[in-house]
C-alpha cells in the first residue's frame, strides 16, 4: 500500500453482477468492464500472492464456469479464488461441485445479513437451506473448500437497529450445524482453518 510496506491481504470483491437483463445482453454474455477487472485481478493475484474473492450475483452454473475459465486463462490459481455471495447455491451440490472440484472456495457470506434474524425461526429458512447444503458438501468431501461469513454492511443489520449483528453465526448457525451432525473439528475447519489458508499470502509468480 503505497510506501508503507503493507501488502493487501485479498483482492476483491470483484463484482460480477448478472447485468444482462438490464443491458439487453443474452445468457452467457458478460459486462466487458467487469470481465476486464476479473482478468486484472487474476494477474494481480499471481504477482502478489493474494487470494481473489468474487462478488457473484444471480449467475447460472454456466456463468460460474466461465468466470473460473477466465481466471485460469490469465494464470490464476483457483485454489486462491473464493466464489462469494453463494448462499442461494449451497443446496445445489452439482453446482458446488463445478467450483470446488476445480480447487476454488465456495462461500456463503450473507448469513445473518438480513434484518430481523433473531434465531432459527421461520424467518431463517434460507439459513436452514445453507446448513443443509454444508452438510451435503461435507458428505461429498468438500469440507476444505467451504467458507461462511455475515456480510453485515448496513445500519439496519446491527443488533441495535433490529438486525442480527455480528453474532448470528456463533449464536445460531453453528449450533444448528452441530445439531445436523457437523463435528467440532469440521466447524473449526470452516471457521478457522479454511479462512487461514485462503488469506495466507503465497509466493508471487511472474
Amino acid at each position: 500500500m503505497g510506501s508503507t510496506g503493507i501488502r493487501a491481504g485479498i483482492i476483491g470483491e470483484i463484482g460480477l453482477d448478472v447485468s444482462s437483463r438490464r443491458r439487453g445482453q443474452l445468457e452467457g454474455q458478460f459486462d466487458a468492464e467487469e470481465m476486464k477487472v476479473l482478468r486484472a485481478a487474476a494477474r494481480a493475484s499471481t504477482r502478489t500472492g493474494a487470494a481473489i474473492t468474487l462478488h457473484v450475483i444471480n449467475q447460472s452454473a454456466k456463468g460460474w464456469v466461465s468466470f473460473l475459465d477466465t481466471l485460469v486463462a490469465e494464470g490464476a490459481d483457483l485454489r486462491r479464488v473464493i466464489v462469494g455471495h453463494s448462499c442461494g447455491k449451497f443446496p445445489d451440490l452439482a453446482l458446488m461441485k463445478e467450483v470446488v472440484e476445480r480447487g476454488a472456495f465456495i462461500e456463503c457470506d450473507e448469513l445473518g445479513a438480513w434484518t430481523s434474524w433473531t434465531g432459527l425461526s421461520a424467518a431463517t429458512d434460507r439459513g436452514r437451506r445453507v446448513a443443509a447444503g454444508i452438510v451435503a458438501a461435507i458428505g461429498a468431501g468438500y469440507l476444505d473448500r467451504l467458507l461462511i461469513s455475515h456480510d453485515v454492511s448496513e445500519p439496519q443489520m446491527l443488533k441495535k437497529n433490529g438486525g442480527s449483528g455480528f453474532t448470528y453465526i456463533r449464536d445460531f448457525f453453528i449450533p444448528h450445524l452441530k445439531s445436523l451432525g457437523v463435528t467440532v473439528e469440521q466447524v473449526r475447519a470452516i471457521m478457522v482453518e479454511n479462512p487461514r489458508r485462503a488469506l495466507t499470502l503465497v509466493a508471487p509468480r511472474d
